[in-house]
């Protein structure tokens, strides 16, 4: 009966499934989290998964068994992340990984940081770098509570700013030179960016010095460009104002303390007191600087040019006061709880809790009539006739005003971190990843930019910048060249004792050559010297004066033109240098000998370029102006020229007359010049070079 009872026991745990009750439930069917918000799930509604986290560095995750859900969040590139559970009905715990599930990676966890004092302590966790690829957020309870889970996203990366659109006043130049940015503002007539050292530049209309940055500017987080003025916010929290100051929009009032948001009108600003507090300053003919008594404490800001925004803490509501011409300050009676706002010269933009945009106001040219089917959105900003807003998959939608381009999304934003809009132009700043490996192209731009232009070889090829022939996506001049440094020791050297240093399959060198020569050993002195010879061109270099058998000494540099360095390359593809100690110059002296050391850097053509002729050989076998007879890829007289066609010395895939007008050219003693026509290679070109060629006469072998 025993037995019999166990067994039964053990068939139905044998047979009993282990599947996710819904969605979430486990890492495998995660749900996929969005930028903003996301939520709410009720963790009550799931199932402990197996293998609960310890604490490892957060003291209170408390897991024990916890009811878990599970998101994943599919980062595009390398990034920075942000998850903020401060909304949460409970206490959460949260750990988040990478990795594919089977094979996670804990990067990070967090127990009670949104309100380290309680009553409740829900999680968040800011700052997080990450990888391209899918992240996981799993949140449980603490002590095994659970709740509705609700929690904001946030995802940031270097990014390249641009604008397009008008450009009357230059305001959509900015530099190719400017690098990473991290934030943009758009006005009427400028465009202020956030570079990625913190420092503002600003280009486009300075008729009020609103593009003259102040010197000494505090390093920056966020700007806001309204009509004829800037502001700017720093890290600390301070605000800066410059520009126009006509009705004192840029005079910061001194008690202002620290603020979280800023916003900057036609005549007016707008900030947001680090405690709730909304603050304005300058023109109030609208009343756009009477803040209404009954919002209290706010969330976001934002200003347009004769009324002003905020978001309530409280309810999530958005409020609106000043000019209500258009019926711009009219918030729907529908609307509720928004996200984000914006506010243009004459309409206004909020996003609802569930990712929908509203427009009301003014909407000549349909910048209000939000496109059908737009997506989630996470931001907009408001134009002076057209609407922004930027999706949580990182695309970027606009509609409104149609001239000047300024609703005309570039090709290359696939995937923008911030917009703006000004009048009938547009800005943002976006991650690029033309080469698609999931890492920043500005994280990548300084080993991939050959043409020195500040951007990635391949966005450069999809732009058209740089020649792509072969279609690998890589910039055609870097494929013909590459770095070449090698560095060669020899010894002993002494008077009667010469030293030959090579490099062999030696790139030709298509710019300057920096060679960096030492002597180790017996050189103290200006007549204790070696000469180098490459080719005919000869070198003294003076290595005395550092004092004898001297252990590490300097180095000294030469520079050589392409020309020549490549003298000193024979038709075997090995560069030679050959050393030739001073009378003065004693092998034996020091106790590890006398030795000289020769360092070469430089540029050359690679196996890419094989015949140094500038175009790509891949491009050259597809047009077919050189042999591939093989099929491999390389061009014909680059595999062996010096044996399988070895009369060809002109390297055009055939033995001519061509090449005979070079042998008799070179008749007599040879030279490096001159050593690809001494085919025997016995030092001199004679008739036994000639009947060489003769007998290799007509089309290459190989």
């Amino acid at each position: 009966m025993h037995r019999l009872a166990a067994t039964s026991i053990v068939a139905i745990a044998f047979v009993a499934p282990a599947f996710a009750q819904v969605t979430g439930d486990e890492c495998a069917n995660a749900i996929v989290a969005v930028r903003g918000p996301n939520g709410p799930v009720d963790t009550g509604t799931m199932t402990p998964s197996a293998d609960p986290p310890a604490n490892e560095g957060c003291a209170y995750l408390n897991w024990n068994n916890s009811r878990d859900a599970w998101w994943v969040f599919n980062a595009p590139v390398a990034g920075v992340l942000s998850v903020e559970f401060c909304e949460s009905s409970f206490d959460t715990s949260v750990v988040i990984y990478q990795g594919a599930c089977g094979a996670l990676t804990r990067i990070a966890c967090d127990d009670d940081s949104c309100n380290p004092t309680g009553p409740t302590f829900q999680s968040k966790v800011t700052g997080l770098s990450v990888a391209g690829g899918p992240v996981y957020i799993r949140v449980g309870g603490y002590g095994n509570v659970s709740g509705a889970v609700r929690f904001n996203l946030s995802f940031k990366t270097l990014g390249l700013a641009s604008a397009w659109g008008n450009n009357d006043y230059g305001q959509t130049n900015i530099p190719a030179t400017l690098g990473g940015a991290q934030a943009i503002a758009c006005g009427y007539r400028h465009t202020l960016v956030v570079r990625s050292d913190w420092t503002v530049m600003s280009t486009g209309d300075n008729s009020t010095g609103q593009c003259t940055v102040p010197t000494g500017l505090p390093p920056a987080s966020r700007v806001s460009a309204g009509y004829g003025h800037s502001m700017s916010l720093s890290l600390s929290g301070g605000v800066s104002c410059w520009g126009s100051n006509f009705f004192g929009e840029s005079t910061v009032p001194a008690d202002l303390g620290t603020c979280t948001g800023i916003g900057a009108g036609q005549y007016h600003s707008i900030a947001l007191q680090a405690s709730g507090t909304v603050r304005c300053w300058g023109s109030n003919f609208y009343g756009q600087c009477s803040v209404p008594a009954g919002l209290g404490s706010a969330t976001a800001v934002a200003a347009g040019w004769s009324h002003s925004m905020a978001i309530s803490s409280a309810t999530g509501a958005a409020w609106c006061w000043g000019s209500n011409s258009d019926g711009k300050s009219t918030v729907p009676s529908d609307l509720g709880a928004v996200t984000a706002i914006a506010a243009g010269p004459s309409h206004t933009m909020a996003v609802r809790a569930d990712g929908t945009v509203r427009c009301w106001g003014w909407n000549s040219w349909g910048q209000c009539t939000v496109p059908t089917g737009l997506g989630r959105a996470i931001e907009v900003a408001a134009g002076l006739d057209h609407s922004v807003a930027l999706l949580a998959t990182g695309e970027v939608r606009c509609w409104g005003f149609p001239a000047y381009g300024c609703c005309v999304v570039p090709s290359q934003v696939r995937f923008a971190t911030a917009i703006a809009a000004g009048a009938a132009f547009t800005g943002c700043v976006a991650v690029r990843d033309c080469d698609g490996n999931r890492v920043s192209d500005w994280l990548e731009v300084a080993g991939h930019d050959c043409n020195g232009n500040g951007f990635h070889d391949c966005w450069d090829v999809e732009t058209g910048m740089i020649e792509d022939c072969n279609s690998n996506g890589l910039g055609d001049a870097c494929e013909k060249q590459l770095s070449v440094s090698q560095s060669r020791t020899a010894g002993p050297i002494g008077f009667g004792m010469p030293r030959t240093l090579s490099i062999t399959a030696a790139p030709r060198a298509v710019s300057n050559v920096t060679l960096r020569l030492r002597g180790k050993g017996d050189f103290s002195s200006v007549l204790e010297y070696v000469r180098m010879r490459i080719g005919d061109l000869v070198d003294r270099q003076m290595l005395g004066g550092t004092g004898d058998c001297v252990a590490d000494p300097a180095w000294q540099a030469v520079t050589l033109t392409p020309d020549e360095f490549n003298r000193g390359i024979a038709a075997d593809g090995t560069w030679s240098a050959s050393f030739t100690a001073s009378s003065a110059v004693d092998a034996t002296l020091c106790p590890n000998g006398t030795w000289i050391e020769l360092r070469v850097e430089y540029i050359g053509a690679n196996g890419a370029d094989c015949d140094a002729n500038a175009e790509l050989d891949s491009c050259q076998i597809a047009a077919g102006t050189v042999p591939d007879t093989n099929h491999n890829g390389v061009i014909d007289t680059c595999e062996s020229p010096a044996t399988s066609c070895p009369g060809d010395l002109n390297l055009d895939g055939a033995v001519s007359g061509a090449d005979l007008g070079i042998l008799l050219g070179a008749w007599g003693p040879a030279t490096p010049e001159t050593a690809n026509a001494d085919l025997d290679a016995d030092g001199t070109v004679n008739g036994a070079d000639l009947g060489a060629l003769l007998g290799a006469w007509g089309p290459c072998s190989n």
